[in-house]
């Protein structure tokens, strides 16, 4: 009986440890799954540009500018990290931290939109000086290096800046295994909560800028989510290509400027006949300020001072 007795404990404590071992296993995979899709998710591939950084900076520096008053109104804390949203009264960071022009400027100007990659310019502050009082809208990847600095540089000399959307065709080949793109048919859960972590990199954005074809802005679905949500944040959205007319129709809440021409040193004039602005490598910044010369350079969200929006 008591020989039983003990086979039953025995067998029991085996059982209880099996249990164990298996909900451990559960757990440790379910935890990693976690992990590894928190990383994914954020887009975010060094120190330099995390969420967490650009919170604590952004506070640092909230005397800096006087437009910075409206803050608290215009960011929400979130799982990403803080996100634009339009203020009680209506107030949009597209509104607040847009470009500001002369309004006497009519003709001669040139919606301009300098695209910054991941190369290293030592230069930088004396490329923006070469723009002398001309003001252009900017595109900046989430995933620089030092992007809440880049961003700084950009507004302190008057101009606008949107982050790029991430895109299976836009992302260099060098950042392939480490930014995680935007894709086409994703589940909108996904799609939203990526286009997010984008948003969060850094404050003072006007938008989300498209800068090649791609397979995920042809697509009705996937851009409606995308349109519906940059429009819910009170930012706007940038395009290359033009946009589908069906699509802007069923999106009238977005704000949404397309069809420009890149800049590859072989532009002409009459290139621009049909088009409503250029977008331009910084790298060919000098190559294009020789061809616009007789021009105003001016930001893509010039035409909004007046708009009813």
């Amino acid at each position: 009986m008591k020989r039983n007795k003990k086979i039953i404990f025995a067998w029991s404590v085996f059982v209880v440890v099996i249990i164990a071992f298996f909900a451990g296993v559960e757990c440790y995979h379910y935890f990693k799954h976690a992990n590894a899709q928190s990383y994914q998710y954020r887009i975010l591939i060094s120190e330099d540009v995390s969420a967490a950084e650009e919170k604590t900076e952004s506070k640092d520096n909230a005397n800096e500018n006087t437009q910075k008053n409206a803050e608290p109104e215009l960011y929400e804390e979130t799982k990403c990290g803080m996100l634009p949203k339009i203020s009680p009264d209506g107030m949009r960071v597209l509104d607040v931290f847009a470009a500001h022009i002369d309004s006497k400027i009519t003709d001669q100007k040139i919606n301009t939109v300098i695209i910054i990659n991941d190369e290293k310019y030592d230069d930088f502050n004396e490329r923006l000086n070469k723009l002398g009082a001309n003001k252009v809208s900017f595109v900046v990847p989430h995933y620089v290096k030092q992007v809440t600095e880049l961003v700084k540089a950009i507004r302190e000399k008057g101009h606008e800046v949107f982050v790029q959307l991430p895109t299976q065709s836009s992302i260099p080949v060098d950042k392939k295994n480490s930014v995680s793109p935007l894709l086409a048919n994703a589940s909108a859960e996904d799609t939203v909560l990526k286009l997010d972590c984008v948003l969060a990199t850094t404050k003072y954005i006007v938008g989300v800028a498209n800068i090649s074809s791609t397979l995920l802005t042809k697509s009705k679905k996937d851009m409606g989510i995308i349109l519906d949500e940059l429009s819910k944040r009170g930012v706007a959205f940038l395009d290359i290509e033009k946009m589908d007319e069906d699509l802007l129709a069923q999106n009238q809440g977005a704000v949404c400027f397309s069809n420009f021409v890149m800049f590859d040193g072989n532009l002409k004039v009459e290139d621009l006949k049909d088009k409503n602005g250029v977008f331009v490598p910084l790298k060919l910044l000098d190559e294009f300020l020789k061809f616009s010369k007789d021009k105003t350079l001016v930001p893509v969200t010039s035409g909004l001072k007046n708009a009813d929006l």
